[in-house]
């Protein structure tokens, strides 16, 4: 029996999606499906030990969680499995820093500060339960420590420093680009 042209072509395409999507994400590239951050595709950059070093206020980067386990709001979320919206988690955590050692990060009115100044976006308001699973919170206001940065969503649920603190520079494994957001 001959195999149809139409179904070589089908086998052909998704050979091409499967191996361009390996080459992607060998290459650095992610894609961010989640609201914490704009939706689209991203390139990991300075993925080395200069990474955490070199980024400030502004910066987007990945941290590895598993380097940060022994932050507990973090080893929190990684044993429910909620930092991955692919459904496997490659253990790294996309966000921007908004705040670095010496800064102190505080809220009234239901904003953030750092520093005196509000942050756009930056509903303090955390979310305290998950049905009936509480979540780990941060008491502030809190001086970041040398060493240290904070980090924040663009979305106001979404899994950041508001609940888990300031992380260690040297849990930031790359800095991160856009390479097309919607």
């Amino acid at each position: 029996m001959r195999t149809k042209p139409t179904a070589w072509l089908i086998v052909g395409v998704l050979a091409g999606v499967l191996g361009g999507t390996a080459g992607a994400v060998q290459a650095g590239v992610r894609i961010n499906l989640s609201p914490s951050m704009p939706k689209g595709l991203y390139r990991l950059v300075q993925c080395d030990e200069t990474a955490g070093r070199d980024a400030g206020v502004g910066d987007w980067v990945v941290i590895d969680t598993k380097e940060a386990s022994s932050n507990p709001g973090l080893a929190f979320f990684r044993s429910q499995g909620w930092l991955s919206y692919s459904g496997r988690s490659d253990d790294l955590l996309m966000k921007t820093i908004i705040a670095v050692g010496s800064d102190e990060v505080t809220e009234e009115g239901g904003l953030l500060y750092v520093n005196g100044q509000p942050l756009a976006r930056s509903a303090s308001t955390r979310q305290r339960a998950v049905g009936t699973l509480p979540l780990p919170s941060v008491e502030l206001p809190q001086r970041i420590k040398e060493g240290e940065v904070w980090l924040s969503s663009d979305h106001e649920r979404g899994i950041d420093s508001r609940y888990f603190g300031a992380v260690a520079r040297s849990s930031i494994a790359c800095k991160v680009e856009a390479a097309w957001t919607l």
